[in-house]
């Protein structure tokens, strides 16, 4: 076995502080360094675990009191006979559990700016979906308004002789 111990120094015009590929084959290849990079790379990774931990923890959280309050909503009509209660009731938690998904993430990941904004937008959509349902409601009223009034000049009301006589 050999005893002597060798030391072989290089030295870098730079200074080592880029590193590029060996090869001639490849051009200008960086090579990231050992200590600042991975010490980057190792917070976000941390980071990025921690936030997922939060999401699953407070995620599973929030689909177990929807669970719950769904459950408690739904059984309204049958305790108190008030199924128009129970279907304003159930109107206003499909609300609150829409505009609760970005207050879910904001509470995972700190982010309490893009929560207001992502609750914004989940109330502008509610309130287009009014809007198109109101539509809907109206045409459908329109044309039984027309078929009613089809109906009555065949039975003969709307003429004018029916009035006279």
């Amino acid at each position: 076995m050999a005893k002597n111990t060798y030391r072989v120094f290089f030295d870098l015009p730079d200074g080592g502080k880029k590193n590029k590929a060996v090869s001639t084959s490849a051009t200008d290849m960086e090579i990231p360094q050992d200590t600042e990079e991975k010490s980057f790379i190792s917070q976000n990774l941390e980071t990025l675990q921690n936030s997922l931990k939060k999401l699953v923890t407070v995620g599973t959280g929030k689909a177990l009191a929807e669970k719950l309050t769904a459950n408690e909503v739904s059984l309204v009509s049958l305790r108190t006979g008030a199924k128009e209660y129970e279907q304003k009731l159930q109107f206003e938690f499909s609300i609150l559990k829409q505009a609760s998904t970005p207050i879910t993430i904001a509470a995972t990941t700190g982010n309490f700016v893009a929560a207001g904004a992502g609750v914004a937008f989940s109330l502008f959509m509610q309130g287009l979906q009014f809007m198109q349902n109101q539509r809907v409601i109206d045409y459908n009223r329109d044309i039984e308004n027309i078929a009613i009034g089809f109906a009555r000049n065949r039975a003969g009301v709307d003429s004018s002789r029916g009035t006279r006589q």
